[in-house]
């Protein structure tokens, strides 16, 4: 099936052809596989797993209801797409039941999937104020490479792979397909209406400058990156930190995150990842070397 009827063919790899730098890289041992992997986290919300290259699946989130939204859909990878069609399929919708779709933030393994969608089915997409330029920006592919791979894969610089490597690689990584038609743009304090109910956005920078949580009347919010499952996403340390102290006053009773599993207890959550930011910005004064952004697990992590 072809996802990108308006996108010339140079937009997207072809899998058969796979340059030998991407193969040195292991380009085989991460290719997406096609899953249907749905779950119901809570009534009328469903998290869809969206598998993607090279890192973690994403999890999509459908609320159902007289304002039928999709949240974070995923990578523009085939396999992620057909998976999401597949999940969205067997909950009993397509894309043109659809009312809109919500970014939590503009980092393509939750966004980029709005391309080939609205390809398919226009489709508003509603996200944080100034998104659609931010998002228009973001593939400058150089700026991916040094951004993405010299903080996160310098063994593979040690390893002795080049520059330029690295930035094809990322270039595969990121699939720059073009911008998002954005038609709302949501801040501080306003409401969105998701599913059968008025959620509240919150500005949540941290991981991204452009992110927000979602938060219905039942203390259920809808986290993205800024916090999950086993892990805490970090941009910039100190607005991080004022982040949380932001999330520990808000009535959060159970989180929905863009990785992993659902979190019952936020405030545990929310104190634990307090400490474990904590305890990298004194290794760093310590060391006095600026802490790099990295996904900073709880337990060793290849990639960090």
């Amino acid at each position: 099936m072809n996802f990108f009827p308006a996108l010339p063919p140079e937009t997207y790899p072809d899998w058969k052809e796979i340059p030998d730098c991407f193969r040195r890289l292991g380009w085989d041992d991460f290719r997406p596989r096609v899953t249907c992997e749905v779950l119901e986290v809570s009534p009328n919300i469903f998290r869809i797993t969206i598998p993607q290259a090279f890192y973690a699946d994403t999890n999509a989130y459908l609320i159902r209801g007289d304002n039928p939204t999709l949240i974070d859909p995923g990578h523009a990878y085939p396999e992620s797409i057909e998976s999401l069609l597949m999940g969205m399929e067997s909950i009993g919708f397509s894309l043109s039941d659809l009312a809109q779709v919500v970014l939590t933030h503009p980092h393509v393994d939750h966004a980029a999937a709005c391309v080939p969608l609205q390809n398919i089915h226009p489709l508003p997409v509603a996200a944080y104020e100034g998104v659609g330029k931010k998002y228009s920006e973001y593939y400058n592919l150089m700026k991916v490479a040094y951004d993405f791979f010299r903080p996160r894969c310098p063994h593979l610089l040690a390893a002795g792979y080049r520059p330029e490597e690295l930035a094809a690689f990322a270039r595969l990584y990121y699939l720059p397909p073009g911008p998002i038609g954005f038609r709302q743009s949501l801040t501080e304090g306003s409401k969105i209406r998701m599913g059968d109910q008025d959620w509240e956005v919150f500005y949540t920078p941290g991981h991204s400058n452009e992110h927000i949580l979602l938060l219905n009347p039942e203390g259920l919010g809808i986290s993205g990156d800024l916090i999950v499952g086993r892990a805490t996403s970090l941009g910039e340390i100190r607005v991080y930190l004022q982040t949380l102290e932001k999330l520990s006053r808000l009535p959060l009773k159970n989180l929905l995150p863009a990785h992993g599993s659902p979190i019952s207890n936020p405030p545990k959550r929310i104190e634990t990842a307090r400490k474990t930011v904590e305890g990298l910005r004194s290794q760093a004064l310590q060391s006095k070397v600026p802490a790099s952004p990295c996904w900073t697990n709880f337990s060793p992590m290849d990639w960090c």
